[in-house]
């Protein structure tokens, strides 16, 4: 915690907020704001209390980059998020709709005299924070997941594959020519009761192809929505852009595993390269690193002495701990609360057989993190879990792209930026088939206002996970940042194509419209949305009275509000009607 501050140094509402280190701290607490989140703060300090629109706040914050309004809400909203501004009516950041921002908690200068106005600053009578306006829509419940686990779960896949050719993502960039794609393997034992054994046999066959940096592996939620699916390979390897698929199965007799494999060419159908390895179940993680080999071999792609580094560092001498990993590694791609403590519980008998083992200490760091997402655990007890295990597994294998992918999402969430940024691109570098860090520095580039760079990161995680409908919602964003709506049209299409059952493309959809000014639009997207939700989200009915409160429809506003507050029992849902009323003017207001 800092002990004193500079000269600059301001008191805002409970904060001590000093410019000078981009420290905000308030008793024993301190936290480290990144300059443009100071400077977002500050300028809305120096205004007297009056309102700051958004045109002003994207000139003075975000110079010198051409961003949209995504990124002055997502902004303001982590902001308010830092500052403990999270209850229905605010105390320190209000939402004057249709016109920007204004602080409304006190600011003065540490040796008590009041901060002064900018001379740029107009006089104004703010009116009071009526309806907060609609957010643009950002990576809702569930994003997080997404990006520290890398996996988001496809349901109603069957039409969504047969749409997709539609809404195919443009040709792979040049350095993923050579691609792959791992297709779950079937259980073949008598009694199938080894499915999840399976899938983490899957997937950690393709974190050992990922370690062969000129290969690049298809992420495993695209891989994934093709099981049980029956889809010809040619059509699978168009969808998903890569020329190679593995598919397998495996038979489970006692302690014996019979593991079948065959390497086919996605494009004429042909079959490569196949074998059968009958081992003992001790010899699974041998198993895994001969196929790796067998495939590295058949496609001629060349093993670096980085990559035979990388496939000692992913083996253990403990067989049991062995089968443990793959059996927790099927937990933690659930995303769930529960699979999520099965999995730390697993992955912390793997480390107690085997204390060596650099990539378990990594995947626990994973589930920590996702555990502290699930429980909304500050991020300092977070951190204090995660940071030594990710130091102990880089004291093992400095060169373990996980362990920086890892590091990287803590240090988002701490905020740390620019720490962020460097272990995510590390990680990258070292594994370019990573998913997660890649979308990762998606979201920080979008925050950061700087959506060219975010578009690129989203595209390049979208090009490995093409069936991934959270990326078109995020690719859908960023488009919308950058006022190109026909694009961002087109990715929220394409997210709601893969996930019809969801609510937020739809969701998207409507502020795509809106952003048009076609609110009548806007409107029948959003009853899409409302339908496929009808009782869970009340923000949909927020932003329904949003677009129904822009065209001067109060009336039909406060019926919708009405309708959302019985149907969702949401607690801001009151404070929601009060604002609607207080629009309507009349006795009741």
């Amino acid at each position: 915690m800092t002990t004193g501050h500079s000269g600059d140094a301001v008191r805002i509402g409970e904060w001590l907020v000093d410019p000078s280190l981009d420290t905000i701290s308030r008793g024993a607490e301190t936290h480290k704001l990144e300059p443009r989140t100071m400077r977002l703060l500050m300028c809305l300090a120096e205004s007297g209390g009056t309102v700051v629109s958004l045109d002003r706040l994207l000139t003075e914050v975000w110079s010198g980059v051409v961003v949209g309004s995504a990124s002055v809400y997502q902004a303001v909203s982590q902001l308010r998020k830092l500052l403990g501004d999270v209850d229905p009516d605010p105390t320190y950041i209000a939402t004057i709709p249709r016109k920007g921002y204004r602080l409304i908690a006190s600011v003065t200068r540490c040796d008590g005299s009041k901060l002064t106005r900018r001379a740029t600053d107009l006089p104004a009578i703010a009116p009071p924070a009526i309806l907060a306006t609609p957010p643009v829509p950002v990576p809702r419940r569930g994003a997080r997941s997404l990006i520290i686990g890398g996996v988001v779960l496809i349901v109603c896949l069957g039409t969504a594959l047969l749409l997709w050719r539609r809404f195919h993502v443009a040709d792979l960039p040049e350095d993923f020519a050579v691609s792959i794609v791992v297709l779950p393997f079937v259980d073949m034992s008598v009694d199938k009761a080894n499915q999840a054994f399976c899938d983490g046999l899957t997937e950690e066959l393709s974190n050992w192809l990922a370690q062969i940096p000129t290969l690049r592996v298809v992420a495993r939620t695209s891989a994934f929505a093709f099981r049980g699916q029956g889809e010809d390979v040619r059509k699978i390897g168009k969808a998903l852009g890569t020329n190679r698929v593995l598919e397998g199965s495996m038979r489970r007799s006692g302690d014996r595993l019979r593991i079948t494999v065959q390497l086919i060419d996605a494009g004429s159908g042909f079959h490569l390269w196949s074998q059968d390895f009958d081992r003992p179940m001790e010899d699974a993680i041998n198993v895994q690193e001969d196929i790796s080999r067998s495939v590295a071999g058949t496609m001629q792609v060349r093993l670096t002495s980085d990559s035979e580094r990388q496939f000692a560092a992913r083996r253990t001498t403990d067989s049991r701990a062995y089968q443990m990993f793959l059996l927790a590694r099927h937990d933690s791609q659930l995303l769930t609360p529960e699979s999520t403590e099965r999995a730390i519980v697993l992955y912390r008998q793997v480390l107690s057989a085997d204390p060596k083992f650099a990539p378990a200490y990594t995947e626990l760091a994973y589930g920590y993190l996702n555990q502290g997402y699930f429980h909304g655990a500050p991020i300092t007890e977070v951190a204090a879990q995660v940071e030594p295990l990710v130091d102990a597994a880089l004291r093992l294998d400095d060169r373990l792209s996980a362990a920086y992918a890892v590091r990287g999402a803590l240090r988002a969430s701490q905020t740390r930026t620019t720490a962020a940024l460097d272990d995510l691109q590390h990680a990258v570098t070292l594994n370019p088939s990573d998913m997660g860090a890649i979308a990762e520095m998606g979201r920080i580039w979008l925050f950061e206002g700087r959506p060219h760079e975010s578009l690129a990161s989203y595209d390049r995680a979208a090009a490995l996970d093409p069936l991934n409908f959270t990326l078109q919602e995020q690719r859908c964003t960023v488009l919308m940042d950058l006022a190109r709506y026909d694009e961002a049209k087109t990715a929220c299409e394409r997210a709601r194509v893969l996930q019809p059952a969801a609510s937020s493309p739809a969701d998207r959809l409507a502020w795509v419209a809106e952003s048009r000014g076609l609110i009548d639009e806007a409107l029948r997207w959003n009853a899409a949305a409302v339908k496929a939700e009808p009782s869970d989200e009340f923000d949909l009915y927020w932003s329904r009275a949003g677009f129904l409160l822009s065209v001067g429809m109060a009336d039909a506003a406060r019926t919708v509000v009405e309708d959302g507050r019985s149907a969702t029992k949401d607690e801001f849902a009151d404070t929601a009607l009060v604002r609607v009323i207080y629009r309507e003017g009349g006795a009741d207001a």
